[in-house]
């Protein structure tokens, strides 16, 4: 006999689904702003595009 699985674990499992597809998506449909994004980034400073900010913790050790 096949174990069934419990109706609220196949909501869960379809979700989970539903959600990688529906931000792979937006992701596929926003990477072209987000290019545009990076260009007038570069074009507009001569720095790069993430910023990478030095911090230090305690003990004075550099994260």
């Amino acid at each position: 006999m096949k174990k069934q699985v419990p109706t609220r674990r196949k909501y869960e499992i379809v979700k989970r689904f539903g959600d990688l597809a529906i931000a792979a998506i937006s992701l596929l449909l926003l990477s072209p702003f987000l290019l545009l994004t990076i260009i007038a980034i570069k074009l507009d400073s001569k720095g790069p595009v993430l910023f990478k900010q030095k911090r230090v913790g305690r003990g004075k050790s550099t994260l």
